[in-house]
């Protein structure tokens, strides 16, 4: 069995002697010390990263004098001269990685596979499953970053990662530029739910963020287990043209609209944006299709829709184990899932909601990175054109905040606006902030 390439693994350490900076920029977030099969070069490798953090390069001397179990200093001494002898330069680093990776897979499949094959159980095979699909997406995604990290090997990455500004752009916004100065846009790994009750828009919220990054170039799916292919596509043209959705659904449209529509079509499906609108989907099910293609963003509509796949005595027991694991899919796969949920009937579409309204469990809340919240801004004069709020709730990473935006549904546009919250609620009634329990004294 192939499992191991001890020439690319000494490429890789002979790159970080001859010229770190360069190679710690290539390495630092696809290789990690368990990747190599031998041990004393993956002591050595994680050695340099600590190097390399502490001054900026990498000694050969220090290395070989280094002890290591089970390697006297003639091995040592003969194995960093291997790793310079198979340096060849920094433009053949990829090609190591690549072979130093592959290796690591093939050991890991072996490691993963063995006992589910020899030790299955009748009961427990869904969450076994699970657990093999979950571990074979970090493979896809060379993701070695699990367990224990030393703090020196993070600081190098963050080193990295705060003078390169690429980050800054990887964040998905929403395409309202004072609600994303507000949250700073949601970063990988991020889940964030969006709530509201019937009728204020939250999935034309959904679907105008997910159009707005695909037009950025991200690859977004759109998981609805609500709306249709149809009903989605209709959606998007009407905002697209704009036109009213009634013309479209009527086919009431002239040929000056006819042609608008045609050009939109044609700027529409040149989007990386993916569809799936099964109507059933479970959290791996969804986690299957994420991984194979790939995205960059995932939305998902909605939350009390996706059936659970485990055993639960509630339902809040079930909406607690999906927001889990739709978080766990967020770490694992590296990307931000939006989720839109429903909000509990005791509040209408002009309350505003708090956290604790969260529809079926408060893991919803305890789960999430951010909660956006969705609410019409008081008694509507004209339905035509609706003032909704839009407030960041919960920001782990930055700060809450709200805007109101004008809604037109009937194109499925949302447009940003200078008016304030209208917050004169009824008598007697208290805000969110006010419903909270008490903490206590710690």
């Amino acid at each position: 069995m192939n499992d191991k390439n001890i020439a690319a693994e000494m490429a890789i350490i002979g790159a970080l002697l001859c010229e770190p900076k360069k190679a710690v920029t290539k390495l630092i977030k696809e290789i990690k010390p368990e990747m190599f099969s031998d041990f004393f070069l993956s002591e050595s490798y994680a050695e340099s990263l600590s190097m390399f953090a502490d001054n900026g390069a990498v000694d050969a001397i220090r290395l070989m004098t280094r002890d290591v179990d089970g390697y006297d200093e003639g091995d040592r001494k003969v194995s960093i001269a291997g790793c310079y002898e198979s340096f060849m330069g920094i433009h053949n680093l990829p090609v190591h990685i690549k072979a130093v990776q592959s290796c690591y897979k093939v050991r890991e499949l072996v490691k993963l596979c063995s006992p589910a094959i020899y030790g299955s159980d009748p009961e427990t095979v869904d969450e076994q499953l699970e657990g093999i699909g979950a571990r074979v997406g970090e493979l896809l995604r060379n993701d070695g970053n699990k367990g224990l990290k030393r703090l020196g090997d993070v600081m190098t990455a963050q080193y990295i990662r705060l003078f390169d500004k690429r980050d800054l752009h990887n964040r998905i916004k929403t395409g309202f530029e004072k609600f994303d100065k507000i949250i700073k846009g949601a970063a990988k790994k991020n889940l964030v739910i969006i709530a509201a009750r019937p009728a204020v828009g939250k999935s034309a919220m959904a679907l105008s963020i997910a159009n707005y990054n695909a037009k950025l170039g991200k690859k977004v799916a759109l998981f609805s287990l609500e709306m249709g292919i149809d009903e989605i596509s209709e959606r998007l043209i009407a905002n697209t043209v704009p036109v009213n959705l009634g013309i479209l659904q009527d086919r009431d449209f002239g040929d000056h609209t006819g042609a608008n529509i045609s050009k939109a079509c044609g700027s529409l499906k040149e989007l990386p944006f993916y569809f799936d609108d099964s109507g059933y989907q479970t959290v791996p099910s969804i986690r299957t299709a994420v991984q194979l293609h790939k995205v960059d963003v995932v939305v998902i509509d909605y939350l009390q829709l996706i059936a659970s796949t485990g055993r639960s005595n509630t339902r809040n027991d079930e909406v607690s184990k999906i927001t889990r694991d739709l978080k766990r899919m967020a770490q694992d796969l590296d990307v931000p899932v939006i989720v839109l949920s429903q909000l509990n009937r005791s509040k209408d579409e002009t309350d505003e909601p708090s956290l604790r309204d969260l529809r079926d469990s408060g893991a919803i809340e305890q789960d999430a990175n951010m909660v956006w919240f969705m609410w019409l801004n008081g008694e509507q004069k004209d339905e035509s054109v609706k003032q909704v709020v839009f407030r960041a709730a919960k920001n782990r990473q930055g700060m809450t905040g709200e805007v109101v935006l004008n809604y037109r549904g009937a194109l499925m546009q949302f447009e940003e606006t200078n008016l304030s919250v209208n917050r004169n609620v009824r008598k007697g009634a208290k805000m969110p902030w006010e419903e909270m329990p008490d903490a206590g004294v710690f």
